[in-house]
C-alpha cells in the first residue's frame, strides 16, 4: 500500500512539473520581438515583462521588497514607455511616471478609472460587496464620476470653502487637545495622539457635527484602515434623513453631498459604505502619517525644532496679555509660505521622501488605444510608481533616502521654487494633481504649528527615540501611500510658559501647497 502511494505521488509530481514545464515554454514563446517605437505602424500591445518563475516571477520579486519598490525599478529598466508585468493572472501596465509626455496623454486615455483600481487591488481583502461594483467601476469619464470630481474640486479647492473648513478643523482640534492633552504635562503616544486629533477635526469636515469620528477605535484605526473603520461608516449607508432633506444642499456635509450623487444616479444602497471607504482612505492615513513623521523628525533634532519654532514664533501677532499675563497667540496662516522658509522646505522633503510611495493606478475599464501605440486591455491595471523619481541621487544627491530639511533651500536660504516643481508630491506634474492638496497642506502646518507653539516636547521617561539615531525607519507596506513610522515615540507634552492659546488665521490664505 506504501508503495503504490509513493508511485502514485511520485507520477502526479511529474505530471505537475511537466505542466509547468510545458506553461514556461508557451509563457516564453508568447513573448513578441518588439520593434524600436519609430517602425511601430499600428497599435499594439505593449511588450511583456519575463521573470524567471513564469505567472508568480513577480509576485515572489514584489514580496521580497514590496510593491512599490519593485514596480518602480519595472518601469524604469524598460526600452519602452509602457510595458506589461502579470501577477498571476492580474495584467499590469508598468508606466515611468517621470515620462512627461506620456503622463499627460495617460491622464486623457478614455476608459480609465480610479475607484475601479481601488475595488481590484482591496475589494478582496476589505470584504466590499457585489453592490459596490457599480459605482466603483464606472470609468473617470462617467457623469457620476464628473460630478464627483467637480464635487471634490468644489469642497476642497475653492478658496472661500478651504478657508471655511480650516476653521472648522481648527476648532474641532481644540476639542480634541481639551480631551487628550488637557493638563499643565501629558504623555501620548504620538501617532495615536496625532491620529485623534486629526479623525475628529477633519472628520466634522467630512460627516458634520456627528459622525463615526466620535467613536474612539474608529478614531485610532484610521491610519491602519482596520475592520473600525469599516464599522463607523455605515452613517453613510442610511438614506437622507428627515432633518438632512430640509437643508440647503449646500449646507450639507461632505458625505451628505455624496449621497446626493449616489441616490441621483441609482448607486445600489448596499455599496455606498464601500465606496465611500475608497474616499477617505486616500485621505486620512496620508494625512495623519505625513503630520507623525513631521512631528517625529522634529522631536528627534532639537536644533531642528529650534530654528523652526523660532521662525514660527515670528509670525506672532501682538495681542494683549490676560489677567493672568498668559498671551494669545495669533499666527496668520498666509504668512507661512514667505516667512517660513525652513518650514516649507521640510514640508517638501517629507513629501519627497514619504509620499514617494504612491503610485498613479488606474483600471481599464474598456479595451482601448494609449498613446495611438499600445492596446491596453480590459480589466488590466496601469501604474506609474513615484519611487525611483522621488528617490533619484541623481536628481536629488547621494543622500536622497534620507530626510535633509534644508534641500529645497537655494543658496540664500529662500525656497527654491524650481526644485519644488520636480515634486510628484499629489500627483503627476501639471496633471493627475490630488484636489485635496490645500487641505492636505494647511492641516499639516496648523497641527505642527499650533503643537510647537503650545508645547515643550520631549521624549518620555524610557523612551530612546530610536537610540539616538534620528527618526525611525517607516513600516514595510504593500499599499501605496505614506506609510506609517515603524515605532510611535511617547512624547510628554508640557504647555509652554505665558502661553494661553495658540489660535491659527485662516482669512488670508490662498491656494498653494
Amino acid at each position: 500500500m506504501d508503495l503504490d502511494l509513493t508511485l502514485g505521488f511520485i507520477k502526479v509530481t511529474v505530471l505537475l512539473l511537466g505542466a509547468y514545464a510545458l506553461s514556461a515554454f508557451i509563457y516564453n514563446a508568447r513573448l513578441p520581438k518588439w520593434p524600436p517605437l519609430k517602425d511601430a505602424k499600428k497599435a499594439s500591445e505593449p511588450p511583456t515583462i519575463s521573470s524567471q518563475i513564469p505567472y508568480f516571477g513577480h509576485v515572489f520579486e514584489m514580496i521580497k521588497s514590496d510593491f512599490q519598490e519593485y514596480f518602480g525599478r519595472l518601469s524604469i529598466s524598460q526600452a519602452t514607455p509602457i510595458s506589461t508585468a502579470w501577477l498571476a493572472t492580474q495584467r499590469i501596465y508598468v508606466m515611468d511616471a517621470s515620462d512627461t509626455e506620456m503622463t499627460k496623454l495617460f491622464a486623457k486615455a478614455p476608459g480609465l478609472s480610479l475607484t475601479a483600481a481601488f475595488w481590484v487591488g482591496f475589494g478582496g481583502y476589505l470584504r466590499f460587496n457585489k453592490a459596490s461594483h457599480q459605482g466603483m467601476m464606472t470609468p473617470d469619464k462617467h457623469p457620476f464620476k464628473k460630478e464627483l470630481s467637480r464635487l471634490l474640486r468644489d469642497e476642497l479647492s475653492t478658496i472661500g470653502k478651504v478657508q471655511a473648513h480650516l476653521a472648522r478643523v481648527q476648532d474641532k482640534i481644540n476639542e480634541a487637545w481639551q480631551q487628550t492633552v488637557p493638563d499643565a504635562s501629558n504623555t501620548v503616544k504620538l501617532a495615536d495622539w496625532v491620529s485623534n486629533n486629526i479623525a475628529m477635526s477633519l472628520g466634522s469636515v467630512i460627516w458634520g457635527e456627528e459622525g463615526p469620528y466620535n467613536d474612539i477605535k474608529f478614531r485610532q484605526s484610521l491610519r491602519r484602515a482596520r475592520d473600525d473603520v469599516r464599522a463607523g461608516l455605515s452613517t453613510l449607508d442610511a438614506p437622507r434623513s428627515i432633518d438632512e432633506k430640509k437643508l440647503d444642499y449646500q449646507d450639507l456635509s461632505f458625505i451628505g453631498k455624496v449621497k446626493v450623487l449616489l441616490q441621483k444616479h441609482s448607486i445600489p444602497q448596499a455599496g455606498w459604505n464601500d465606496f465611500s471607504f475608497s474616499l477617505i482612505m486616500g485621505v486620512f492615513p496620508n494625512l495623519i502619517n505625513i503630520t507623525t513623521w513631521a512631528l517625529w523628525h522634529l522631536v528627534a533634532d532639537d536644533k531642528l525644532m529650534e530654528v523652526i519654532r523660532a521662525e514660527v514664533y515670528n509670525l506672532v501677532e501682538p495681542s494683549d496679555a490676560s489677567s493672568f499675563g498668559n498671551q494669545r497667540l495669533v499666527v496668520d496662516m498666509s504668512r507661512v509660505r514667505d516667512s517660513c522658509p525652513l518650514l516649507m522646505s521640510f514640508w517638501y522633503e517629507l513629501l519627497r521622501l514619504y509620499a514617494a510611495n504612491s503610485n498613479i493606478t488606474r483600471l481599464v475599464t474598456q479595451d482601448s488605444v494609449f498613446a495611438g501605440l499600445f492596446s491596453l486591455r480590459r480589466k488590466a491595471l496601469i501604474v506609474a510608481p513615484m519611487l525611483p523619481h522621488q528617490h533619484s541621487h541623481s536628481i536629488w544627491g547621494e543622500d536622497a533616502d534620507t530626510v535633509r530639511a534644508d534641500r529645497f533651500l537655494d543658496g540664500e536660504g529662500n525656497v527654491d521654487v524650481s526644485r519644488v516643481k520636480q515634486l510628484m508630491a499629489f500627483g503627476l506634474p501639471t496633471v493627475l494633481m490630488c484636489p485635496g492638496r490645500y487641505i492636505v497642506h494647511n492641516v499639516v502646518m496648523l497641527n505642527v504649528i499650533k503643537t510647537l507653539l503650545t508645547f515643550d516636547i520631549a521624549p518620555a521617561p524610557g523612551e530612546t527615540l530610536n537610540d539616538g539615531q534620528g527618526a525611525c525607519e517607516p513600516k514595510r507596506s504593500m499599499v501605496a501611500g505614506v506609510p506609517e513610522p515603524s515605532h510611535d515615540p511617547e512624547l510628554v507634552l508640557t504647555r509652554r510658559k505665558n502661553v494661553e492659546t495658540v489660535h491659527i488665521t485662516f482669512d488670508n490664505q490662498k491656494p498653494g501647497w
